[in-house]
């Protein structure tokens, strides 16, 4: 029994002095392989490397990155400035912008539509409403020209039209209008603009009453009567002149110089000659 023990004590220490062997010969090794110069050599090269590479790759698309911010600042820029001569241009000719889906039947007014027609954009939110706001006499006219542009027979959709507004007085407005189509040249959408005209259609009118009246005045005085412009070029004659110069009443043409009348005259023997 006692030598039984004894084998089995012994057995124990082999094996703990083979383990503790192990060990030294794995601290030998590592210690081995810290103190070997090519060992750390080839590990400061390989940092190194992988330092060259990431200041390549930072250095490349860095700059990439940067050249693509640049243009992209660029581009907002652009933008900017874009919306700001639109928006300028747009005030300037004292006009609205208008967006009309077609398909869904909405109509999208910039705010400044009560300022530039005098109208709210909830008056006017779809074709139907806004067709209702446009005097009777022009809304006929209006939708002709909306059909044929959106049928593709007009470059553009223009037209002038009266228009009442929230106050319920008449007044006068001409909208522009280009359609956005599908591949099958089907409209889907159109956007312009729109402006009041109400001033310059009435200084066209009292200009117009004030030449039918200038026209009926001089029409009526017992003398011959032409008015020349400031090029010697003939505007308007009235009835007693070209009865007084019956002979060569065809001569007498908006645009016909003030010369050529002379030779005229002279050709047809109007002026003695001695």
């Amino acid at each position: 029994m006692a030598q039984a023990d004894n084998e089995s004590t012994d057995s124990s220490g082999q094996i703990q002095q083979g383990l503790a062997l192990l060990t030294a010969m794995q601290n030998a090794l590592i210690d081995k392989q810290l103190h070997d110069a090519a060992f750390w050599r080839r590990l400061e090269l390989a940092i190194a490397a992988l330092i060259v590479m990431l200041i390549a790759f930072v250095t490349f698309y860095g700059h990439r990155i940067a050249r693509e911010m640049k243009q992209a600042e660029g581009t907002r820029v652009a933008l900017r400035e874009s919306k700001e001569r639109y928006a300028l241009s747009v005030r300037a000719a004292n006009e609205a912008i208008y967006d009309w889906d077609i398909e869904n039947d909405r109509y999208y007014y910039s705010p400044r539509i009560l300022t530039v027609l005098g109208i709210l954009p909830s008056q006017i939110e779809s074709r139907g409403a806004w067709l209702e706001c446009i005097h009777p006499d022009d809304r006929e006219d209006y939708r002709r020209r909306a059909v044929e542009h959106l049928k593709g027979l007009t470059d553009r959709f223009e037209c002038e039209f009266r228009y009442r507004d929230d106050r319920g007085a008449w007044r006068w407005a001409r909208q522009h209008g280009l359609a956005v189509r599908h591949e099958s040249g089907r409209a889907y959408r159109m956007a312009g603009s729109v402006g009041d005209i109400t001033r310059q259609r009435t200084v066209e009118l009292e200009l117009g009453q004030a030449r039918s009246m200038l026209t009926d005045a001089v029409e009526n005085i017992p003398d011959g009567f032409t008015l020349y412009d400031a090029e010697d070029r003939s505007v308007f004659c009235n009835r007693k002149h070209l009865e007084l110069f019956s002979e060569i009443a065809d001569i007498f043409v908006p645009g016909v110089t003030f010369e050529s009348v002379l030779r005229n005259r002279f050709s047809n023997g109007f002026y003695v000659t001695s």
